[in-house]
């Protein structure tokens, strides 16, 4: 895979490629050590693991849910303008 960058010439990855699996993982992961820090008495790291987590659940249901935006640019939707085109 070629490295890709932005205008401001940092590293764009595509999500496909960097977690093949979703995040489902990662919230296994931050799981365990969400319960191992609890276990121990660690409130800190108990919070730390549960930001993760929450980052990677919410996350997750984004790429589940998410419905595709054919016609979305920078964060515009063009569909309605590209329809009233489509029938001129």
């Amino acid at each position: 895979m070629r490295d890709e960058f932005n205008s401001r010439n940092t590293r764009v990855y595509n999500d496909k490629v960097k977690y093949p699996q979703g995040y489902i993982p990662k919230i296994q992961y931050w799981n365990v050590k969400l319960q191992e820090a609890l276990a121990n008495g660690e409130w800190s790291q108990a919070e730390y693991c549960m930001k993760k987590l929450q980052y990677f659940v919410g996350s997750q249901y984004v790429k589940e849910n998410q419905e595709p935006h054919n016609h979305i640019i920078a964060g515009v939707d063009f569909s309605q303008s590209i329809s009233q085109l489509n029938n001129l």
